[in-house]
């Protein structure tokens, strides 16, 4: 019998073809006037759009052109799409943004307004306390290049989980699979942002946080460099303010995560640090 993650990917499968015949059938032909909106693939894509298409629309009344929403089958595509360009708009992971803006393609306007957390979570009920009880242990994760993956490695290795004392890591193919593969047994403990916990618990799911690392910069919007400045700076106005207005907030809502800031590329400087350490996230990717 298939186990449950097997079944998680192939139901993923599915779902990103009927969501891009979804999504192309909604919206209009693209013409040179529409603008690509790329958004990281942090979920099945049908969730990715649902979250973003109200935002969609904000940016489409306000800017009057379409805007399309875009995203990839995995984060290995998505940066490899970055690098070519192909988005006006883009959400991304900061140390995607990192990348994208020391490019000179791309203008870093705006970031959640607050930091993100990687934690290491286990089932309510997991006999499992504390993380030293996690040396050879299974783990799932977020994608690979997943910052929260990242830095959550760091942490266990930094507590001495390395070597013969290394957990084994189970990728998932975004960041809410992974929960679902720790709750079905298939892992002992699985690394998630603060974020996706508490999104967790909203439906009830019965985990708990036994580690965190430190804060890091959250998602983060950028714009193309190519657009007009006016054009830029009317979308970085418009998502900076977002909780003003009635239409606002509820977009916000929408996308499940908290409001943005004005934010520059000096403010991802801490990821550069991270860098030299994970070289591996900011390796070119393969054609």
């Amino acid at each position: 019998m298939p186990s449950l993650s097997a079944c998680l990917i192939q139901t993923r499968r599915q779902v990103w073809v009927l969501a891009l015949l979804t999504l192309t059938l909604a919206r209009p032909a693209a013409s040179d006037e529409t603008l690509h909106f790329g958004l990281l693939p942090f979920a099945p894509p049908a969730v990715v759009f649902k979250r973003y298409g109200p935002l969609r629309d904000l940016l489409s009344e306000h800017l009057a052109r379409p805007v399309r929403l875009e995203t990839a089958p995995d984060y290995t595509t998505f940066a490899r799409r970055t690098a070519q360009q192909r988005y006006d708009i883009l959400w991304t992971s900061p140390h995607f943004a990192l990348r994208a803006a020391d490019s000179g393609a791309y203008a870093v306007v705006a970031g959640w307004a607050r930091p993100v957390l990687a934690l290491l979570v286990v089932a309510e009920d997991s006999p499992i306390t504390e993380l030293s009880q996690l040396a050879g242990k299974t783990i799932a994760t977020p994608p690979e290049k997943a910052l929260v993956s990242l830095i959550g490695k760091q942490l266990l290795a930094e507590q001495g989980l390395r070597g013969a004392r290394a957990p084994r890591y189970l990728a998932s193919s975004d960041h809410m699979t992974s929960r679902f593969t720790l709750l079905a047994g298939e892992a002992d403990a699985a690394i998630m942002g603060d974020q996706i916990l508490y999104d967790a618990r909203s439906k009830a799911l019965r985990l708990r946080a036994i580690g965190r690392a430190p804060p890091v910069p959250g998602a983060t919007l950028l714009v193309a460099r190519r657009l007009p400045a006016e054009l830029r700076r009317r979308i970085q106005s418009l998502v900076v303010n977002l909780p003003r207005d009635a239409a606002g907030r509820a977009a916000l809502a929408a996308t499940h995560f908290p409001a943005y800031r004005r934010v520059d590329i000096g403010d991802l400087a801490p990821l550069r640090a991270l860098a030299r350490g994970t070289p591996q996230a900011f390796e070119d990717d393969p054609p």
